[in-house]
């Protein structure tokens, strides 16, 4: 008993192992629809069985053969969520093999969407029938891709030349140009139905073109001057000529009807493409011949003098054609052409920069390229001055990009180079677009767009830094990092918002820059830290400047060192505490502008508010207080110092409100206060040395 159940194990392992022997691992099965992919409809299944044999298929996994369905037509897979489709091919040879296809469905008709009625065509069914000649229309909102194309294009209407007789089911793919759901379904396209006339019956059927079958026995029948006769077999012909094949009636009689077609010379089919891509089909020879291809029925119906194979703009196709030929609507034989049309989208062009981002400080250069077999088509938009940047947001800026080009003019397809320049005077929007084109189609358009802007710059404290470049949506945190970049420049606005703290360095600002309060904007100082400014000017308007007191200091080290340059503020509050010695400006060979600015500073052992050399120095409409053991408001030798309208009060045990030496200098309007412990006799709070040429004009003098 246990040798019978030995037995019967070998047997089954055997059967086993030849069943899966016979059944191909790389599979050969043509799917057209589903594909692997997270769709939101239902799908169809479409299975090329042009090998014959038959076809299987589960929607579970399991073995299509015995678990499964039969397939003989396109079918509707009414599943969804993750569907693990296998089709099985068992050949005519006996060879079996198998096929699997992963897919999900997460349905989605749109309804909330603009194109819902185009989703809702396909989406109870997952096919759209289409005649060749009708318009197909795949919404704007849409991007599609048709077959196996690499690209997705724009909605757009499609069509297929009237003369198109290619029966084909056409995976079509559809989502939002917002990305998102994607929708995958079959496009059924018929040929146009209108043809020239129908097929004309006959008692004779011919094969292969040379062999004519006399198809009724009641019939007699002659083939060119041959005579009368019964003919029981096939006869074979010369189709190099043409003949004429005649019939009467068995029944003879005098004046009987005889009836006869005629064969034309076997004819040659010639194909040329048209403009848009349509092969086109006809027959070079008698002109009585036309053309036909077999319906679904398998039976030819509609005669054409004309016939064409097309596909959709973005699709391609290959393959043999069976043309049935009729001469005088009597059908001849068939002969087998060859198409190959290919509408797909050219390879886009690819913009490459020197520059990544949107906003960029500095001129930029790019190029253009597109394969060399295509053509490149390239456009641009005028530049944009953009008038107010503060509202540079972002969805001001997807505002922007909306902007239209001009002509689009042909261009090299490799080695263009192109830039985009910058303006000191304010931001620029630039837009580039760019598309490739062959024979028959254009790929989608490319575009490259920034803003190049190198004057308006953003501090903002309270910003994340992330993709920091100083523009209104990606503000800087750090003011190092934004006046290094500043210095790249050549003239910038910086909006400072919030506390802008430098290092405890000295920092030189080689570019031009105004700096403009857009919120509580400051500029903390901390030990050691200055700014050098050198052969530039910078303005401070409603800044307010900050410095406190750190015991780690050790020297003097203005908050601002000027060398050939200007420094002009405006409407700022400044408060300065130094633990020893301390000084606001030191200028050298500059010019200085303090309007309408309040100012104090403190310090244990001297302070001073500006000291320059060979300098023009104004102050006017101005509060400036110093406190420290000696403190002078105004040092300076040489230059030019004028103070006009200002009230200006020095806190010290011996101090003064200026010392001019060599100074050309205009005091008028002024109140000086001074709080001196040892104030010495006959002191002058504003001293002018013998080299100095003042003039002074209603100032007034208060000891607190």
């Amino acid at each position: 008993m246990t040798k019978i159940r030995n037995i019967r194990k070998s047997v089954f392992t055997f059967l086993l192992l030849t069943f899966f022997s016979a059944l191909s691992l790389s599979a050969e099965i043509k799917v057209i629809n589903p594909a692997k992919g997270l769709w939101a409809n239902k799908q169809m299944l479409v299975v090329d069985t042009s090998e014959g044999g038959e076809f299987y298929y589960s929607v579970d996994g399991s073995n299509p053969v015995n678990f499964g369905f039969f397939y003989d037509r396109p079918v509707f897979l009414d599943v969804e969520g993750d569907v693990n489709l296998t089709v099985s091919h068992i050949k005519p040879d006996g060879t079996s093999e198998m096929t699997n296809i992963r897919y999900s469905v997460v349905p989605d008709a749109a309804k909330d969407k603009p194109y819902a009625s185009f989703i809702s065509q396909f989406y109870d069914f997952g096919v759209i029938n289409y005649s060749s000649g009708s318009v197909f229309s795949i919404p704007k909102e849409l991007s599609f891709k048709m077959n196996h194309s690499p690209e997705f294009l724009r909605g757009m209407e499609l069509s297929l030349s009237e003369k198109n007789v290619l029966s084909r089911y056409v995976p079509c793919i559809v989502r939002s140009n917002e990305g998102g759901k994607s929708w995958r379904f079959v496009i059924k396209t018929y040929p146009h139905v209108a043809g020239l006339n129908n097929t004309r019956q006959v008692p004779i059927k011919i094969e292969d073109w040379t062999k004519i079958i006399f198809t009724d026995t009641k019939m007699l029948y002659k083939i060119d001057e041959e005579y009368w006769n019964l003919p029981s077999e096939p006869r074979i012909i010369d189709r190099s000529r043409p003949h004429i094949v005649s019939w009467q009636n068995l029944d003879y009689k005098q004046g009987g009807t005889i009836d006869f077609c005629i064969l034309p010379a076997k004819p040659k089919v010639q194909s040329f493409v048209e403009k848009d891509g349509t092969t086109t089909f006809i027959v070079e020879g008698d002109s009585s011949y036309t053309m036909s291809v077999k319906g679904e029925n398998n039976r030819y119906t509609e005669l054409y003098s004309q016939i064409g194979a097309d596909v959709f703009y973005g699709d391609n196709a290959e393959g043999m054609l069976k043309i049935g030929l009729f001469s005088s609507s009597v059908y001849q034989g068939e002969i087998e052409v060859a198409y190959n049309i290919d509408k797909r989208a050219p390879k886009a062009p690819v913009i490459t920069s020197d520059f990544e981002g949107f906003y960029s400080r500095h001129d930029v250069k790019f190029g253009i390229e597109t394969e060399a077999k295509n053509k490149l088509y390239v456009a641009y938009s005028r530049p944009l001055l953009i008038k107010d940047v503060t509202k540079l947001n972002e969805e001001v800026i997807e505002a922007l990009k909306q902007t239209s080009v001009g002509q689009f003019k042909e261009c090299p397809p490799s080695g263009y180079k192109h830039s985009f320049t910058r303006n000191d005077a304010g931001a620029l929007f630039y837009k580039v677009q760019a598309y490739s084109q062959n024979e028959i189609t254009t790929s989608q358009i490319v575009e490259y767009s920034l803003i190049i802007d190198s004057f308006n710059y953003f501090f903002d404290s309270n910003a994340s830094g992330l993709n920091a470049d100083g523009s209104a949506a990606h503000p800087y945190n750090d003011i190092k990092a934004c006046l290094e970049d500043i210095n790249r420049c050549t003239s910038v606005c910086l909006r400072l918002k919030g506390d802008a703290v430098l290092p405890s360095e000295s920092i030189k600002l080689i570019a031009d820059c105004e700096l403009l309060n857009d919120g509580e904007g400051a500029l903390i100082f901390k030990k050691d830290s200055s700014l050098q400014i050198e052969n530039v000017a910078l303005g401070i308007n409603n800044i307010r400047i900050q410095k406190d007191r750190d015991i780690e200091e050790k020297s003097i080290i203005p908050l601002f060192s000027i060398n050939n340059g200007t420094l002009e503020a405006k409407n700022c509050e400044i408060s300065c505490d130094f633990e020893k010695n301390g000084s606001v400006i030191d200028a050298n060979s500059s010019v200085v502008k303090i309007f309408d600015c309040i100012a104090s500073v403190m310090a244990a052992s001297y302070s001073s508010f500006i000291s320059s050399l060979d300098s023009y120095v104004i102050l006017r409409d101005s509060v400036i207080n110093t406190s420290a053991d000696t403190s002078v408001i105004i040092s300076a030798s040489k230059g030019s110092v004028d103070s006009i309208n200002n009230q200006l009060k020095v806190t010290a045990k011996s101090g003064r409100i200026a010392e001019l030496f060599g100074v050309k200098g205009d005091f008028e309007k002024n109140v000086y206060k001074y709080s001196l412990d040892q104030p010495a006799e006959g002191l002058q709070m504003v001293f002018a040395s013998r080299d100095s040429v003042l003039t002074e004009a209603e100032n007034a003098d208060y000891a607190d």
